[in-house]
């Protein structure tokens, strides 16, 4: 029966699933338990079999948070292969997965990076914010041959979009990173008037002056956030 199960993960065959379904409801969780191979969600994943995987996650979307002998969700994996459906499903089972880290320390959104998935990329941040918060740059410059000086539509490169946060240590250790790598500014003049007024003090200095909205949040942190969010998307 696991022989048959694994046949049909490979095939993305839905019918044979819902057969060996029927008569053992917990052939799936067993194989979990006592795998030696291959998950059948890690299988279908990676072959982009969008209607099997939604079918096991119905029934047991525990199992996204499964993961294989490299400590590798079935969202890694779909992320580096640039199945954007099947993280939409994989996503909606378990938004934390897409901060989920493997053997090697990546998460999903390093791998979609890495392997140029724009699309994956937008929709691991936009269904978990936080996901482009972790340090990503020594990651992606060390395992790939990215340009790194590639621009955004806004002709700005990694170091243009670094070079308008505060001057931290991550910003300190990202800036080491990048210009080890030969990265350079594009726009290195003019950038003061990308920068909200409110924040331009914050630029090495320690006190900084907000403006508080309704909810409590400053504009500063909103731009922040979406500066973040940038460079993770321009590298």
């Amino acid at each position: 029966m696991e022989k048959l199960l694994y046949e049909a993960s490979l095939e993305g065959n839905t019918i044979v699933l819902l057969e060996l379904l029927q008569d053992n409801p917990l052939i799936l969780d067993r194989l979990t338990l006592n795998r030696h191979g291959d998950v059948p969600l890690h299988i279908a994943s990676m072959l982009g079999h969008g209607d099997f995987v939604c079918e096991i996650l119905t029934r047991k979307p525990h199992l996204a948070m499964e993961s294989d002998s490299l400590n590798h969700l079935p969202l890694h994996i779909a992320s580096a292969k640039g199945h954007v459906e099947i993280v939409k499903s994989l996503v909606s089972a378990n938004p934390e997965t897409c901060l989920a880290r493997d053997r090697d320390g990546g998460t999903p959104l390093h791998l979609a990076a890495i392997k140029g998935r724009s699309d994956v990329v937008k929709e691991l941040v936009q269904a978990q914010p936080h996901a482009a918060r972790v340090m990503t740059i020594r990651l992606l410059l060390l395992n790939t041959t990215i340009e790194v000086n590639s621009t955004n539509t806004n002709g700005e490169t990694p170091l243009d979009i670094l070079a308008q946060v505060p001057r931290d240590l991550t910003y300190q250790h990202i800036m080491l990173s990048l210009t080890r790598a030969g990265a350079v500014e594009a726009k290195p003049d003019g950038l003061i008037n990308q920068i909200p007024i409110n924040s331009r003090n914050t630029m090495g200095l320690d006190r900084v002056a907000y403006h508080h909205s309704k909810d409590g949040s400053t504009n500063y942190e909103d731009w922040l956030d979406r500066k973040r969010n940038s460079l993770m998307v321009a590298a």
